[in-house]
């Protein structure tokens, strides 16, 4: 049976002719099928003259797998694989006549001019023949022996997988004009290096899913001299000595998990160019010590930056509009944490754990706090929440155990969690904020002004207001008239009659935290070790 398909048509689905045992010739015709689906014709036994056609993009998984008379010299004059081709799957050509003759010099195994397996290759060091276009998915698949291989320079098409697993592959030489590195190419090859004398190509604009996915012995990472736009998830995933990362003018989106477990990183530069950063991005980097993020991100995802113990200052830029839940989870020595002006959502636990941030400053866009965001915040005295919140999560500042709570609302909010304030710290409605929503200018006092202001109890008062706050000066105390003179103190709020308007009394320069407690561990004075 002959075959011959007409211009018009452009794909053939998985399996159409798979096992059409009397399938002897195929004909495509030039500018006709683009794709050729997994197992379109596999198990064709007696399929061994074939013209696949110029404009053929495609060759799906196991295309042509067990067809045993398919061979590279089956027609006289005609290319098995036209100059079309840009991918050719796993096992496209296995079981074909092809595997029975590997290049005698090296085991490779040749579909055209494309790489498509091996037989045994017959050293660790090799070098692909010089017309060599394409390596296909998989090609060389776990091939752990392999250490070096040359020629592939002048490839343009490297396939899925290509590397997968070749543990001590070393050094493969990249041609300049490939823009994409795709899924899984050098999975797990972990004695890879990327370095000034094997660098990534110039013309590359995207890394793959797990497309270096624990190479250990990379050192460092330069993007600077590519197009990169898009790192895949997985990307570079426990690369364990990566210790620097220059990404360039160009990345947009840096995927989930992408430098997951990057445990040699000192700092993290993101450019203006990223708009997005993924789940887990950088989660447990726990030595970097330094996180600068782009003046371009929007989206910051849950987990990006969990787990990550050195930071000592944490700066959120304006564009960001959207952080994600556990974001920035136990950052525990970050003593300084700036949320910028346009951020509209904070995930659960997004900030959750530092607990040496002694100032916290919630822009007037912010319309949803997550469960737990701010737990632990103990050094906090006080916090000023707009209104404009729609949704206050449950625990959102448990632990805030000396921060007292100023809003320019009347009463709690529908949409606030009626355990926000889990710590019951006082809470003091009806103030009138800043034009930035920022600070406390006034506040009229009323029967139910204030929330929590428990009074005194035997010679101890249990709940104390704490100052409101304002950057770059110190609370004075209120007075009754704007610009008045002070005759109450922050907590004295209390003693305020009835429809009295009090005022913030400010003086320039900062107040000072509280002091940061460092846990003391008891000293063993036995000797027992134990």
């Amino acid at each position: 049976m002959s075959i011959e398909l007409a211009e018009s048509v452009k794909y053939i689905g998985s399996s159409a002719f798979g096992g059409c045992e009397k399938l002897w010739q195929l004909t495509l015709p030039d500018g006709g099928v683009e794709t050729i689906g997994d197992t379109a014709f596999a198990q064709c036994v007696v399929l061994g003259t074939v013209r696949l056609g110029n404009g053929l993009k495609e060759i799906g998984i196991s295309a042509f797998n067990g067809c045993k008379l398919l061979d590279n010299s089956t027609q006289e004059g005609v290319v098995l694989i036209p100059d079309s081709v840009e991918r050719i799957g796993t096992n496209a050509f296995y079981g074909t006549a092809l595997y029975g003759k590997p290049d005698s010099a090296t085991g490779v195994i040749y579909a055209g001019k494309w790489v498509v397996g091996y037989q045994q290759l017959a050293s660790a060091n090799i070098t692909i023949k010089d017309s060599t276009v394409g390596i296909a998915d998989y090609a060389f698949y776990k091939i752990a022996y392999l250490r070096s291989i040359d020629g592939v320079e002048n490839v343009k098409h490297i396939g899925k997988g290509a590397f997968y697993g070749c543990t001590n592959l070393m050094r493969v030489k990249l041609n300049r004009t490939i823009t994409k590195i795709d899924d899984y190419t050098f999975y797990k090859c972990s004695s890879l290096s990327i370095d000034e004398t094997n660098p990534l190509p110039t013309n590359l604009r995207a890394i793959g899913r797990s497309a270096f996915y624990e190479c250990k012995s990379l050192l460092a990472l330069d993007l600077s001299g590519t197009k990169v736009t898009d790192i895949g998830m997985f990307a570079f995933y426990g690369c364990d000595l990566i210790k620097s990362i220059d990404f360039g003018d160009r990345v947009e989106n840096i995927s989930d998990k992408a430098f997951y477990k990057n445990v040699s990183l000192g700092k993290i530069v993101i450019p203006d160019s990223v708009k997005k950063i993924g789940e887990k991005a950088f989660f447990k980097d726990q030595a970097v010590k330094k996180i600068d993020l782009g003046n371009g991100i929007e989206e910051i995802g849950a987990y990006a930056f969990s787990t990550i113990p050195e930071i000592k200052s944490l700066v959120i830029p304006d564009s960001v509009k959207k952080i994600g839940d556990y974001a920035f989870y136990k950052h525990v020595n970050a003593e300084t944490l700036v949320i910028g002006n346009n951020v509209e959502e904070i995930g659960n636990y997004a900030f959750f754990g530092m607990e040496k941030v002694g100032r916290l400053s919630i822009p007037s866009s912010v319309k949803k706090i997550g469960n737990y965001a701010f737990k632990g915040f103990a050094r906090l005295t006080s916090v000023v929440l707009p209104s404009t919140i729609e949704e206050l999560g449950t625990h959102a500042f448990y632990g805030a155990k000396n921060a007292a709570f100023y809003t320019d609302a009347a009463e709690i909010p529908g949409g606030w969690s009626k355990k926000w304030n889990s710590s019951y710290r006082p809470l003091v409605y009806g103030c009138v904020l800043s034009e930035d929503g920022k600070y406390v200018v006034s506040v009229t006092v009323g029967e139910n002004t204030l929330e929590n202001g428990f009074e005194f109890i035997e010679i101890e008062k249990r709940n104390p207001v704490s100052a409101p706050r304002r950057e770059g000066y110190t609370f004075a105390g209120w007075a009754t008239s704007e610009n008045g003179e002070v005759e109450y103190t922050a907590d004295g709020i209390r003693d305020v009659p009835a429809g009295t308007t009090v005022y913030s009394v400010w003086t320039e320069g900062d107040e000072p935290d509280l002091p940061i407690v460092e846990e003391q561990v008891p000293t063993d004075t036995t000797g027992s070790g134990q």
